[in-house]
């Protein structure tokens, strides 16, 4: 099964209502600890319930429902899998017989981003990568979260992260990926994700107290330089 899983298409990602229900598919890899074996799958949310679900083919496998710490199967005699297809924003899926649809929120088929953004909000400052890690322990678990922007001279950029938890019972983790275009003001900085789309944040630029390396900080987090910048 490990070697027929397919990594969910473009035109999949997303939200869809239909039939009383919300799902929404993402590119996000989610893992779990199951019997001691490791298992690997995708994350989508099913009217607000997280769930581990991979891409065999033409079928939609919803294979675990993750609670907290707690991991079961999607259903009380295992794995779910429902045969589908998408035709422009309509999906359309199998279960027990009969056909199913759901559209499409949000608008257009597949988020549109161009691979441009205005030269005067290239800030060459920002140019490069930038890393975000966090690490709490306590006595009965712990956990780890990463995260790296890297952001290009020619307004693109790409996103990745990782998050793990580990406890003497269970052990989770997961991934994520975006990418998109990007521009930025001394102050702000405007992300246009093919996940997400629009955002802004405000920025700040800051020097890290110890060994001086230039940090920005904005959605909440802290990222350091990966280059050898000055500092601010």
């Amino acid at each position: 099964m490990n070697n027929q899983q397919t990594p969910p298409t473009i035109d999949l990602i997303g939200i869809w209502q239909g039939q009383g229900e919300t799902l929404q598919f993402t590119e996000e890899r989610l893992a779990a600890l199951i019997n001691g074996q490791p298992i690997e799958g995708f994350k989508a949310i099913i009217n607000g319930q997280t769930i581990m679900y991979r891409v065999m083919g033409n079928t939609l496998v919803f294979m675990y429902r993750i609670e907290g710490n707690v991991v079961r199967f999607f259903t009380e005699t295992g794995m779910l899998q429902l045969p589908y297809q998408i035709q422009g924003n309509t999906l359309s899926y199998s279960l027990n017989g009969s056909i199913y649809n759901a559209t499409r929120q949000g608008g257009s088929q597949i988020p549109k981003v161009t691979n441009s953004s205005p030269t005067n909000g290239i800030r060459p400052e920002l140019v490069g990568k930038w890393s975000y890690l966090a690490n709490v322990n306590t006595y009965a678990s712990s956990s780890n979260s990463t995260a790296i922007f890297r952001f290009n001279s020619d307004g693109t950029y790409l996103y990745g992260s990782e998050w793990s938890s580990n406890a003497s019972n269970y052990s989770m983790a997961s991934e994520g990926a975006d990418s998109g275009t990007w521009s930025a003001t001394e102050t702000t900085i405007t992300l246009y994700s093919r996940q997400n789309g629009k955002q802004n944040f405000a920025l700040q630029k800051v020097n890290h107290p110890k060994n001086h390396d230039p940090m920005i900080i904005f959605g909440g987090r802290t990222y350091v330089s990966f280059d050898n910048k000055p500092p601010w």
